[in-house]
């Protein structure tokens, strides 16, 4: 008998949480969430986008300086001698 009222209680105390919470979450649902005008909208995702397209270029133009300054020096040195030398 305990155990059933256990039982009853928890299923009683979770069906009303349920429908406590689903009416607040219903009603924040109708609202939403960003309001705000679409041309902010378009100049974060256009400010993302060059954001993205200068980190590619600035990639790709160290590569090129390094490419670069590899063809154009006269030593075998890449660097600094961390691992040893270079003797493939």
């Amino acid at each position: 008998m305990r155990v059933r009222n256990r039982l009853i209680l928890r299923t009683g105390a979770a069906a009303a949480t349920t429908l406590l919470t689903s009416s607040a979450a219903f009603a924040a649902a109708q609202e939403p969430l960003i309001s705000g005008d679409r041309w902010v909208a378009f100049a974060i995702i256009g400010g993302l986008v060059i954001a993205v397209l200068l980190f590619v270029f600035a990639s790709v133009g160290v590569a090129r300086r390094d490419a670069t300054a590899q063809r154009g020096s006269k030593s075998d040195d890449d660097g600094l001698p961390i691992f040893g030398g270079d003797d493939d």
